[in-house]
């Protein structure tokens, strides 16, 4: 079970921390803050990581199809660097969008 609980990207850390945060306002009611605001950014954190996961999934699987067609080294190192600027882009606009939720939610 520990394989795959790779925390690789940034999306994937705050899916897996949002759930716990998630569960753990479910079963407790803490005083001073605002437990629905809370839960709600819990909720859109793993909704927009659900989404960043699947687009990077997706982007990856063309990507191996593109390397499919062609056979040529140079090409495939270009693929590689196309996907890591990819990767660095999404992990990015992430971040900020996560950011910018928990700074409107509080």
């Amino acid at each position: 079970m520990l394989e795959n609980f790779s925390l690789n990207n940034p999306y994937r850390f705050c899916i897996y921390l949002s759930s716990i945060v998630l569960v753990s306002s479910l079963l407790t009611e803490p005083v001073s803050i605002n437990v629905n605001s809370l839960r709600i950014s819990c909720l859109e954190l793993i909704a927009i990581g659900l989404f960043a996961w699947i687009f990077d999934n997706k982007y990856y699987n063309y990507l191996l199809e593109q390397e499919r067609h062609y056979d040529d080294e140079t090409y495939s190192e270009q693929l590689i660097i196309k996907y890591n600027n990819f990767k660095l882009v999404l992990n990015s606009l992430y971040l900020f969008v996560g950011l910018l939720i928990i700074k409107i939610s509080l």
